[in-house]
């Protein structure tokens, strides 16, 4: 079932909506390739929202690491120092923050489509799995952003996906505010 609120959507096994399903197939496909649990699926968020900015600009913000602190409301900091601008394979070990709890994830880049598309996979130590597509279009205020969110772990109760899928969209909406004012502000 599909569920509005804030300008997320949220999807719940009901196909009715098949621009929204092809999403969520197409996230899950990535979660495949990229070795994510996604028999254990626990929860999908998403958001969209036009953004100050052309789509390079923004584009330019997401793949540069040195820009996530700013933006990126999971983030702590880098265990290592990650490259100047990301890449198809990069890999990025950083401490993040979700659910009052610290964890640290291997980030992965899967895909970049200059200026259009970002996909991250997570693998972090607590078992938690995601996956986090960034679509940016053209529009009339800038750029459009689409991020889709996908979080998985095996043996996940309803409760705590429950509270992760909720604490998750706070931190989306979080995210994409930051990133707003992040990709709309000049260049460091």
């Amino acid at each position: 079932m599909l569920h509005r609120g804030a300008g997320h959507l949220f999807l719940r096994n009901d196909a009715r909506n098949p621009v929204l399903c092809t999403r969520f197939r197409r996230v899950v496909a990535h979660g495949h390739r990229a070795g994510l649990e996604t028999r254990s699926f626990m929860g999908f968020i998403a958001i969209r929202r036009d953004l100050p900015g052309t789509p390079d600009a923004v584009f330019d913000t997401l793949i540069r690491p040195s820009t996530w602190e700013h933006w990126f409301s999971l983030h702590r900091d880098f265990v290592v120092p990650p490259p100047d601008r990301l890449s198809v394979g990069s890999t990025i070990i950083a401490d993040v923050l979700m659910l009052g709890m610290a964890d640290r994830v291997e980030w992965t880049v899967e895909a970049l489509e200059p200026p259009r598309r970002v996909v991250l996979t997570g693998h972090g130590e607590a078992g938690i799995g995601c996956i986090f597509t960034y679509h940016l279009q053209p529009s009339s205020l800038g750029t459009t952003l689409t991020v889709d969110g996908l979080f998985t772990r095996a043996g996940m109760t309803r409760s705590l996906a429950d509270a992760l899928r909720k604490h998750g969209r706070e931190h989306l909406d979080r995210t994409v505010s930051q990133l707003a004012a992040m990709a709309s502000a000049p260049c460091e």
